[in-house]
């Protein structure tokens, strides 16, 4: 298979550095508050808040070994809270997954691997000082799709006829968001917090209708493309996972 998770999490990190590398300083805001003499610090930081999370997603045990929805995998998520108003979270998350089954008696074989991006937008507020922030959170972005079919395998491990193809389909996501603020510095500039999500996940329809066929060596036997319709998902699942928030 391909090593497309592990391609996910790099691009997942570039897209963290650019963002943190182009927002402003702590340092700024210090020289601010020296400019002001005879008033004491600030308790709490102000602006927006700046987060960086890495989650599980999970989606609950079913008996469709392919059409599941977006399973279980990483995800890797780039968020900014009160940019635009304090209750306004925006983000921007990087998954991916891969399933396996064996339908029809272990005579198929398949590998199906997804990756998506996604935009996402959520409302929430903070309470309890500012340490748990429910919300609502909605997604939408790009899913890109791998398949690896292989057929005609009985028991053994030799499979006589494998095709790939890939595909591509829109991604989207409607979610209940719990943030729980665990640790965090005395000036409230750093803070590292748990969250839970739960709620519909799924993709449109994906279309291999022209899978490829690959060729082992000395393999002879001339193969013509397949068609292997198409799929689309919608589950009810959730990711748990930690984030780093920075407030500059």
């Amino acid at each position: 298979m391909r090593e497309t998770t592990k391609r996910t999490m790099v691009l997942g990190m570039l897209v963290a550095t650019a963002l943190v590398t182009g927002a402003p300083t702590a340092e700024a805001q210090e020289v601010q508050a020296q400019a002001a003499p005879g008033q004491a610090a600030p308790a709490t930081a102000d602006g927006p808040r700046y987060s960086l999370s890495y989650a599980g997603r999970f989606v609950p045990a079913t008996h469709d070994a392919v059409a599941m929805g977006l399973g279980a995998g990483p995800s890797l998520r780039l968020g900014m809270e009160g940019l635009f108003m304090e209750e306004l979270g925006l983000g921007l998350v990087v998954h991916g997954d891969t399933r396996s089954a064996t339908p029809f008696g272990n005579s198929m074989m398949l590998d199906w691997e997804r990756t998506g991006v996604m935009a996402e937008l959520d409302y929430g507020m903070r309470f309890f000082d500012e340490r748990v922030r429910p919300a609502v959170r909605l997604g939408l972005g790009y899913m890109h799709h791998e398949l690896d079919l292989y057929a005609d395998g009985g028991t053994s491990n030799d499979w006589d006829n494998h095709f790939e193809g890939s595909a591509g389909s829109l991604a989207f996501t409607a979610q209940a968001v719990v943030d729980l603020t665990l640790l965090r510095s005395s000036t409230r500039a750093w803070a590292f917090g748990l969250y839970g999500a739960w709620g519909l996940a799924g993709h449109t329809s994906a279309n291999f209708d022209a899978m490829e066929p690959v060729y082992e060596e000395g393999d002879r036997v001339e193969r013509a493309p397949i068609d292997a319709g198409s799929a689309g998902a919608l589950r009810l699942g959730g990711e748990i996972g930690f984030s780093l928030v920075w407030r500059p």
